[in-house]
């Protein structure tokens, strides 16, 4: 009677050991995924192809350890040996991260520079970087549940319970991984720490494993308890359960249908909820936790008895109607959302982050809970239908199956249905394949379920014609959201591209996000694109190669077409935004028809990364790359990238900010890549524009001169409110000493902490966004401006000596009247001061548009 007391309590307590690795196992599994992935996509690029080939390669893994494991877990005696090895495995890797990746980085560079950044086959080079470098630790990760389930099989009174317990507590693990990595870790400390934090969790789920060894040594009698643990584990099962065939197809399509759907479900709400770091965050941590309590829950619960055939055709169905119920949920979020602003009149991070993950628990939550419930069923139905004497090798196989199919689901998503079809119908053609599986089920089943399953596949056929139109209405999300019309939507592997107009003014967003100002689209306006393409060619005369990274509407590089450059040339990684620049040919001058101009589709990082080839102007808008969740720019290592690529006497400009925190960390991020920085403000834009060069940054007023005589660029200047070369000069606010002074001290933003890209304001509703980011400067930022810097800019132009003293009086003027008008637009707050202050600039230089701009827009208002 001891023993056998002795027996039970050692067979808990082992249960309780696998429950805590399996949770460990989840958190470290999810911590790695997420630092790997961040990491990876700053050396091999975050094009859809790249985006695809990183989770491929570390599936792929993941399967692979699946199968191998699961055959050594039921063969083998020492499984809590094992279990702790690829703990022990996993760690390494995670100390040793960093290191291991830059190890294949050149390779992989010269792949893609013979085959071409932009190319599949550099695709394929990214997807064979991303196996050397995940799909050893990805392995070990894998070959972790077969060996849980396998060890809670034998300390479990009801063994087909074992791969939901297995499964629950590596989800729930997951979900804490989720939310730490997400929302904690890799904003506040860096990918490297991350990868650190999450090989200490392997260290812990070692350190039971360890303990799990002792106590079965301590136990003695080792023999008996092995024979003990290779009893039949279909004891109390009531039928010998059906085809083992059909489970490996279930599982091979549930497995699509969770990585597809996922897919899917992060390109639909990204129109609701943004494209962001903390989107994504939140939209992973709901699913894991869904898929966690359906494990822990209903398929723990449920698979207690034998799963029947039935009884799985008929979740699938659930499951079929729950996907075509997200993406109607999906079309009426943004009202939700909204409700939830307006709850707060001033929205907080928090409040916005409780939105996202509530309309994301709304979308997702009751689909992701019936595949948690699903996949433990078919992994006990497996191995019930076997025999019952192989938990482990049934774990692994129905693993294996369910991770190739999800990554056939993903792959197919991105590049197959999303393009041709949309989201919301691809989702809803995800739903009906499950309705498909459910009537192969229930037809499977006999009787009376061959009628019940040809109605689940009549009815979920009928409801997506029915429900069509509303299916496909991602566009119409985004307009509404904005109170626009919808002038053109298009949707590819890179994400939704939407052109809306208002008011007689147009714009591009891009999932959801607009990345640029509303213009119209036949006649240049006074615009941040606008400056960020004559402002770089302003300052680097006779340049010949120009680049502007991020198409947009093409307001920016057909501003550099101007300046007589032989080659034109722009990186996009969205194709569908090339189409939609097409809206603004007369704001853009047409420069896509220009012969000069070539475009690339891939991301600018990395296309800069695997060329050699150098420029004498390269523009950038940071800030559409950190709201679009590409891939850090505004970082140290890529600034060293950029420099690299400038020929002698270059320019860089990093587009346009206000005088925030977040514009001081970039302008002390290009102080310390860059020997000379200088800052320019446009009043008219409300913003600071910062640039950047390896050589002394003169202004040339021959140069200057020429581009105001020449009636096509004086005519798109004029659209800027420059009269004239004195105009420009005095917008010069402080060079690289100024520059210093308006940064101050702080953080830098790098590859390991991309702070930018966890700015609170750049992760949030698009509106708070815009607020922020191109908000006026209020009087603390121009006062600022105005103590630090406002060096006299005579000091930094090349002039003749015949012309200097005149030249002097009149940027003397207009730095006169400069300061008046930023005065009145930003300081004061009164109207009648504001025109007094207007009207003083006119005084002081006649030829002020800046004035006439802000004294007509007060008098319209």
């Amino acid at each position: 009677m001891t023993d056998r007391k002795n027996m039970a309590f050692r067979r808990r307590a082992e249960t309780l050991a696998a429950c805590a690795i399996a949770f460990a196992a989840g958190c470290a599994t999810l911590l790695h995924e997420t630092a790997w992935f961040r990491l990876l996509s700053l050396r091999l690029g975050s094009s859809a192809q790249a985006v695809a080939a990183v989770p491929a390669a570390f599936l792929a893994g993941m399967a692979l350890g699946n199968t191998a494991f699961g055959r050594l877990a039921d063969r083998s005696a020492r499984r809590w040996f094992f279990l702790g090895t690829v703990q022990l495995a996993v760690a390494v890797f995670g100390f040793v991260g960093t290191k291991w990746s830059l190890g294949v980085l050149p390779v992989y560079a010269a792949a893609a520079m013979a085959l071409g950044p932009d190319s599949w086959q550099a695709g394929a080079a990214a997807f064979a970087a991303g196996c050397a470098v995940v799909m050893a630790p990805a392995f070990f990760m894998g070959g972790a549940y077969p060996l849980l389930v396998r060890l809670m099989s034998e300390g479990n009174s009801k063994p087909n319970t074992a791969a939901a317990l297995a499964y629950g507590m590596g989800s729930l693990g997951a979900t804490l991984g989720a939310v730490l990595g997400g929302f904690l870790l890799l904003p506040r400390v860096g990918v490297n720490f991350t990868l650190r934090v999450a090989a200490w969790c392997n260290i812990f789920a070692l350190i039971l494993a360890v303990a799990g060894t002792v106590m079965k040594l301590r136990a003695g009698a080792a023999g008996r308890l092995e024979h003990a643990g290779e009893r039949d584990l279909t004891a109390g099962c009531c039928s010998p359960g059906p085809s083992a065939r059909m489970l490996l197809i279930v599982a091979f399509f549930s497995g699509f249908t969770a990585l597809a759907m996922e897919t899917l479900w992060m390109r639909m709400l990204a129109l609701v909820i943004g494209h962001t770091a903390f989107s994504f965050s939140a939209v992973l941590s709901v699913y894991m936790a869904a898929v966690a309590a359906g494990g822990l829950l209903w398929g723990r619960r449920q698979a207690e008895g034998l799963t029947g055939l039935g009884r799985l055709g008929w979740m699938h169905a659930a499951l079929a109607a729950c996907c075509v119920a997200s993406v109607l949920v999906t079309v009426t979020a943004p009202a939700a959302i909204q409700a939830c602003y307006r709850a707060s009149e001033r929205a907080s991070f928090g409040s916005y982050l409780i939105a996202r993950v509530l309309v994301s628990a709304m979308v997702a939550g009751p689909s992701a809970f019936l595949m948690g419930a699903l996949f433990p069923r078919i992994v006990s139905a497996y191995s019930a239908a076997r025999g019952g004497t192989a938990p482990g090798w049934a774990a692994g196989w129905v693993s294996a199956l369910a991770t190739f199919g999800g990554i056939f689901g993903a792959i197919l998503a991105v590049f197959g249905m999303a393009p041709r079809l949309g989201s919301g119908l691809s989702a809803a053609g995800v739903g009906c394949l499950n309705a498909l599986v459910a009537a192969a089920l229930l037809a499977s089943a006999g009787g009376r379920m061959r009628g019940a399953g040809i109605a689940v596949l009549c009815c979920a056929l009928g409801l997506t014609h029915v429900l069509r139109p509303a299916l496909s209405r991602g566009g119409a999300v985004v307009a509404r959201q904005f109170g626009a019309r919808m002038v053109s939507q298009r949707e590819d592997a890179a994400g939704t591209v939407t052109v809306l107009e208002k008011d007689g003014k147009r714009w591009i967003a891009l999932n959801a996000t607009p990345i640029m100002a509303p213009v119209s689209p036949e006649r240049q306006e006074p615009t941040t694109d606008l400056v960020s393409g004559h402002l770089p060619m302003l300052l680097c005369p006779g340049a010949q190669d120009a680049l502007f990274v991020g198409l947009g509407s093409g307001i920016s590089l057909g501003a550099m077409s101007l300046y007589g450059a032989r080659h034109l040339r722009t990186i996009e990684i969205c194709p569908s935004v090339i189409q939609a620049a097409e809206f603004f040919a007369g704001a853009n001058r047409g420069v896509l028809k220009d012969p000069r101009t070539s475009v690339t589709i891939n991301d600018g990082r990395n296309q800069l990364f695997c060329e050699r080839r150098r420029y004498d102007v390269i523009g950038f808008d940071d800030w559409i790359a950190v709201v679009n969740g590409a891939t850090p720019m505004a970082t140290v290592e890529f600034l060293e990238i950029v420099k690299s690529r400038l020929r002698r006497g270059g320019v860089y400009s990093s587009g346009p900010g206000s005088m925030d925190d977040f514009f001081r960390m970039e302008l002390r991020t290009l102080l310390k890549v860059f020997d000379h920085v200088a800052v320019f403000v446009f009043p008219d834009t409300g913003c600071f524009y910062p640039v950047a060069s390896n050589d002394p940054i003169v202004i040339d007023y021959q140069w200057i001169r020429e581009c105001f005589q020449n009636p096509r660029t004086a005519e798109s200047l004029a659209a800027m409110n420059l009269s004239g070369p004195e105009d420009f000069i005095a917008a010069l606010v402080c060079r690289t000493e100024g520059t210093a002074r308006l940064a101050g001290a702080g953080p830098l933003c790098t590859d390991d902490l991309p702070l930018t890209m966890y700015h609170p304001a750049s992760c949030l509703n698009v509106d708070m966004f815009i607020a922020e980011r191109s908000r006026q400067p209020d009087a603390g930022d121009v006062l600022d401006a105005i103590a630090c810097g406002f060096e006299d800019p005579m000091r930094h132009v090349r002039c003749g000596s015949d012309a200097r003293a005149d030249l002097e009086a009149r940027v003397r003027r207009a730095r006169a009247a400069l300061k008046e008008v930023l005065l009145g637009a930003f300081v004061l707050q009164d109207r009648s001061e504001k025109l007094a202050a207007f009207r003083r600039a006119k005084s002081l230089h006649p030829g002020c548009r800046y004035a006439d701009f802000f004294i007509a827009a007060l008098e319209e208002h």
